[in-house]
């Protein structure tokens, strides 16, 4: 339990887990500034368990089945499946030809089989005939071999995140484009939206594979070679975090082609599309020269503009009034993000007027606009950070922080901790607290100038 405070001291019920991730190197302490320095931050609550690196930890894609790895002999059962589907596509191709259209679906049963134990050869042997089946008799950009090309992508994914995963979701992305209004575009927009963060977070943890670090070209008519910029992870992750909005976008727009607006699924993509605006915030290493928040323009207000694109239709569905105030709120918290101090404070302001225009009573005002204690932002934020899991030691420390009416950090002080909680962890809290917002609160009719409260952050790092 926290210790009790003086009057005025409230506790907080959530908390920080801060995850260091380090390369381990010999001569430098697990204590030195500058491993602390490389730290990340995400929320959790204090319900979880203070362990690093087995509850929420994150999917960051670091660790990829390798074909070839397995060393346990294919079961029995598997290989009479396998015998099963071949003797069937032997079957069909001696009635009806090579070229048949009834060996499409078994062609991708037989590679998903040999996906399973790791035959990855194998799987795109088959995955490339059933795509040239499928050209054959529906044409070189029907739609009908999206299913093949996702599968090839799953199986490239499998060996390594390289150029010819980005390759395949071009094609795909190029079939959508030559069938529009399809209606399994939407979806199909969706899942590779969803792989190209995944991407995102591959090249941020892991960097570039070697194919990548590279790129030499020939320069035409001069008959000599000319080596390109190298690619960096950053670069290529902000290319990719890019095109994963893109992608969300035009998922968007093929929703809405035929004109039947489905507004659940229209607030769905506007989450996601925002959601990569938050992880481009939280993770400054996609900004180029880490750019700070104040300078984003860009970032700032591309994220406005979608979180008003999602207030509008909140309007109008679900409707409700706390779901337009909650809004209005996620708003003013972005906007207070980049130390836009007058419009935050005068969205917060609209929404707590709105809320009470709706006679929603007191209770449900004070429950949003003051709570137990200040918010931490970004508060609508997913798990959106991206850090190494490698942790083997944790703590935690106790802070009692003073916020201003800005939730801008006025002074921090530590009043307990963990035996493990060294001075530089200490010192590195610090430095992320200062640097950290929190959502102002309405108290007694004002907007708390000099709030005070009681925080536990957790801390991992690696020993080795």
């Amino acid at each position: 339990m926290l210790p009790e405070l003086a009057s005025g001291v409230v506790t907080i019920k959530t908390c920080l887990r801060f995850v260091l991730a380090v390369m381990p190197v010999a001569t430098v302490s697990a204590q030195d500034w500058s491993e602390l320095n490389t730290l990340t931050f995400t929320p959790v609550s204090l319900e979880r368990s203070l362990a690093v690196g087995t509850a929420g930890a994150p999917e960051n894609g670091s660790e990829r089945p390798v074909a070839g790895s397995a060393s346990e002999p294919v079961p029995e059962i598997v290989i009479s499946r396998i015998q099963a589907v071949l003797d069937d596509i032997e079957s069909d191709t001696a009635e009806n030809g090579e070229n048949s259209p009834g060996l499409y679906p078994l062609l991708l049963t037989l590679a998903g089989i040999y996906q399973e134990i790791g035959d990855y050869g194998d799987a795109i042997v088959a995955l490339d005939r059933a795509q040239g089946i499928v050209r054959r008799w529906e044409g070189l950009y029907s739609l009908d071999q999206a299913d093949v090309v996702e599968q090839l992508i799953e199986i490239e994914t499998s060996i390594t995140a390289g150029e010819q995963v980005i390759g395949l979701e071009s094609d795909l992305r190029e079939l959508v484009r030559r069938n529009p209004g399809d209606p399994r575009n939407v979806e199909i927009l969706m899942n590779m939206a969803g792989r190209q963060m995944d991407m995102v977070r591959h090249l941020l943890v892991n960097g570039l594979p070697p194919e990548f670090i590279l790129n030499i070209g020939s320069v035409n008519g001069l008959g000599r070679t000319r080596f390109a910029p190298p690619r960096t992870a950053r670069s290529m992750a902000a290319s990719m975090l890019r095109t994963a909005r893109s992608s969300y976008g035009s998922a968007m727009r093929e929703a809405m082609i035929d004109g039947a607006t489905d507004i659940p699924l229209l607030l769905e993509l506007e989450d996601s599309i925002i959601d990569t605006y938050y992880f481009e915030l939280m993770n400054p290493a996609l900004r180029r020269d880490r750019q700070s928040y104040r300078g984003a323009g860009r970032l700032r207000f591309g994220g406005v503009n979608a979180l008003e694109a999602k207030l509008s239709n909140s309007r109008r569905y679900p409707g409700t009034p706390e779901a337009v105030a909650s809004n209005l709120i996620e708003i003013a918290d972005w906007n207070l993000m980049f130390y836009a101090f007058g419009h935050a404070m005068g969205i917060y302001e609209t929404a707590r007027a709105y809320l009470l225009d709706q006679e929603r009573g007191e209770e449900r005002v004070a429950a949003m606009f003051s709570p137990e204690a200040p918010v931490p932002l970004p508060a609508f934020m997913p798990n959106t950070n991206v850090y190494s899991d490698r942790s083997n030691v944790h703590g935690y420390v106790d802070v009692e922080i003073v916020i201003n009416r800005f939730g801008g950090v006025r002074d921090v002080t530590v009043t307990g901790g963990s035996e493990n909680a060294s001075e530089s962890v200490e010192r590195r809290l610090k430095r992320f607290v200062y640097q950290s917002r929190f959502r102002p609160r309405f108290v007694d009719g004002e907007w708390q100038r000099n709030d005070r409260f009681v925080q536990r952050y957790e801390f991992g790092y690696s020993s080795t």
